[in-house]
């Protein structure tokens, strides 16, 4: 449960049977945590989809303030945006010192192989506020006065 959602059947089959190849057991208390999940899949939805819709919001306003410094672009599904670092740092400096100085969790688009100084931002947890006061710390400490 999880780990892919799909109406392509074919694509479905094909995942399915490489899935079965890299974990042909399940964990029994995953298993039991799954089934508890889905017979409260409306709970459950319905405070997934409202705690991210109040962290859209907060990265909505975040990204807002900080538009020269940062660039981003909505999500239109999920709980990851992927915005683009516009100032003049390198990502992965910014991950490294995001992590030690702020204790804040980010991952350069280098990861992926992905040009520009990009950086994925996941904001489906409940302290998304706390993690953005420490990148607006750093940012007008370190990336203020570097926006070309």
């Amino acid at each position: 449960i999880g780990w892919l959602a799909t109406k392509d059947r074919e694509l479905l089959q094909r995942i399915s049977t490489y899935k079965e190849y890299i974990s042909s057991c399940n964990s029994a208390p995953s298993e039991l945590l799954a089934l508890i999940a889905l017979r409260a899949r409306e709970t459950v939805l319905a405070r997934s989809g409202g705690l991210l819709a109040e962290n859209l919001t907060l990265l909505d306003a975040f990204f807002a303030e900080w538009e020269g410094v940062f660039e981003w672009v909505r999500p239109r599904a999920g709980c990851v945006g992927f915005p683009h670092l516009r100032a003049e740092l390198d990502v992965e400096e910014l991950a490294i010192r995001l992590v030690e100085e702020e204790r804040v969790l980010v991952v350069p688009g280098s990861i992926y192989d992905y040009p520009g100084n990009h950086f994925r931002l996941g904001f489906g947890r409940a302290d998304l506020p706390i993690a953005l006061a420490g990148l607006e710390r750093f940012a007008r400490r370190e990336l203020q006065s570097r926006v070309a």
